[in-house]
């Protein structure tokens, strides 16, 4: 039962090292929104983010968790591109719906 609360404080401290920096990953999406190829960013930092925990969780640090915790707080940017992603994705299909339902009212 020991290890199962161990378990879920990691899991717990590995969400909470993400929270932070979801937002830096949803800046530049949000800067982007009006390109049509702003998945890039969320492409480009994740592919920098699986480059770093590669690099953190491969090295041999006989129990320091710094690099673990910095792997999982580069994990959060895009986590947080990717996640506003989809946040405009929705909004663009709902107000897409607004103004179709609109358009058919004014026939």
């Amino acid at each position: 039962m020991e290890s199962l609360r161990e378990a879920g404080f990691a899991l717990l401290m590995s969400f909470l090292c993400c929270l932070p920096t979801a937002p830096l990953g949803a800046l530049p999406r949000y800067a982007g929104r009006n390109e049509p190829k702003g998945w890039k960013i969320t492409v480009y930092s994740g592919i920098i983010a699986l480059l770093f925990c590669w690099v953190a969780f491969s090295a041999n640090t006989h129990g320091d968790m710094t690099l673990g915790l910095l792997a999982y707080a580069v994990a959060g940017i895009p986590l947080g591109a990717a996640v506003y992603g989809l946040v405009l994705r929705l909004r663009r299909r709902s107000e897409n719906s607004k103004t179709s339902s609109q358009k058919k009212r004014e026939q």
